[in-house]
């Protein structure tokens, strides 16, 4: 067989009392992969210390080749005869003390004690509208455990009993249960018009400025339908935009709906979401008929994209 120094064994090594069936030619090798030579022999491993190691196969080494069941051991999950070679070391079996030392202790721990809310009702509030009062505060807690521990890892604890060092203060919040009317604006935004996605939010225009909202194009008298409930604002030609309507809505929103043929609606009117405003046109600085939408808020554009549901 193939022989060479990096790989060979001393005979010696081979032939004790330990190993008498092995000789120095069944150790013998060249290179990382060809040893040992023979896969499946067993070695037996001699050792004067109380508790195994690691053990490692080398020029010289009695140690040889462990056989399968040590290959195989949970202390060697990712050795196998085929990825174990000459230099490598395996655990033979795990270290485990002589003496297993058990310790009882106490330990105390602290956490916290969460708050109850408290609800009162309000009819002069719409339903699903919450206001906080007051705000509600955590309490702390001292728990005393008996713990077990072997050899310093804990197997079992007790607790021994709880002690409330801070008691928790419950929050107040006020709810709603007034029906709300269906042109109440709902803090939602729906699609006004379901078109082609055109010219997005911010997007260059021919003149030189940002675009301030959406462009959906669609055939002339296509149904535009309010994104909110709401206050009609404004309702008429306005220069560029054309047949323009703003709706007023909760919290400083406001919504544009531009180059419209028709407008279904006055100024001060209450509208619900979703009901008919005015119809898809071309008027004002168009290309093409389409629904110019915008969402603002103090009067700042905002992107329609992030709101639209």
């Amino acid at each position: 067989g193939p022989s060479g120094a990096s790989g060979s064994a001393d005979a010696s090594g081979s032939s004790g009392t330990s190993n008498a069936a092995v000789s120095s030619d069944a150790a013998g090798g060249s290179g990382r992969g060809s040893f040992p030579r023979f896969f499946g022999d067993q070695m037996r491993m001699v050792s004067s210390s109380p508790s195994a190691g690691a053990a490692s196969v080398g020029a010289g080494s009695s140690a040889l080749e462990p056989n399968s069941a040590m290959m195989s051991s949970t202390s060697n999950p990712d050795v196998s005869e085929d990825s174990f070679f000459m230099g490598d070391s395996i655990t033979v079996s795990d270290k485990k003390p002589l003496l297993a030392v058990k310790t009882v202790s106490p330990v105390v721990e602290k956490s916290t004690v969460q708050y109850e809310t408290e609800k009162v009702e309000d009819g002069n509030e719409y339903e699903g509208t919450t206001v906080t009062l007051k705000k509600g505060i955590t309490g702390e807690k001292e728990t005393r455990y008996r713990v077990v521990k072997e050899n310093g890892v804990e197997i079992y604890r007790k607790t021994v009993n709880e002690t409330v060092t801070k008691e928790p203060v419950a929050a107040l919040v006020k709810v709603g249960t007034k029906k709300r009317p269906a042109d109440a604006p709902t803090g939602i935004f729906k699609m006004p018009y379901y078109g082609v996605l055109t010219s997005r939010y911010g997007s260059a225009r021919s003149r030189g400025t940002p675009h301030t909202g959406i462009d959906l194009a669609g055939p002339t008298g296509s149904t535009v339908n309010a994104a909110d409930g709401g206050t009609v604002t404004f309702a008429g030609w306005k220069n560029s935009y054309g047949n323009l309507i703003k709706i007023k809505h909760a919290d400083g929103y406001e919504t544009y709906y531009a180059h419209l043929s028709a407008i279904c609606v006055s100024e001060g009117q209450q509208v619900c979401q979703g009901q008919k405003i005015g119809e898809v046109g071309n008027t004002g600085n168009s290309t093409g008929p389409h629904l110019h939408f915008e969402i603002r808020k103090d009067g700042n554009p905002l992107n329609p994209s992030d709101f639209l549901k």
